[in-house]
């Protein structure tokens, strides 16, 4: 993909003990989350996943590959899972 617009937050929730989710991103360009006020999060988690609960399910892996990103987008651009 030549360029990649981020400018809302992506959420997926693993619901499956199992094997969890991979999700790549290929692209030339990654922009959007410098052009929001809050910024984007992209966020990968799995259910009932918080810290108090090693029972939960895992969440999932991403790769962001990307030959140019704005620093104002990275300072916005938050990662969680």
């Amino acid at each position: 993909m030549e360029k990649f617009s981020l400018t809302h937050d992506l959420k997926s929730e693993n619901e499956e003990k199992e094997p969890f989710d991979r999700y790549c991103i290929y692209t030339g360009e990654l922009y959007g989350p410098e052009l929001t006020g809050k910024g984007c999060s992209i966020i990968i988690s799995g259910k009932g996943g918080v810290e108090s609960n090693p029972d939960a399910y895992q969440g999932g892996t991403l790769q962001i590959f990307a030959e140019h990103v704005e620093a104002a987008a990275v300072e916005k651009l938050h990662l969680d899972g």
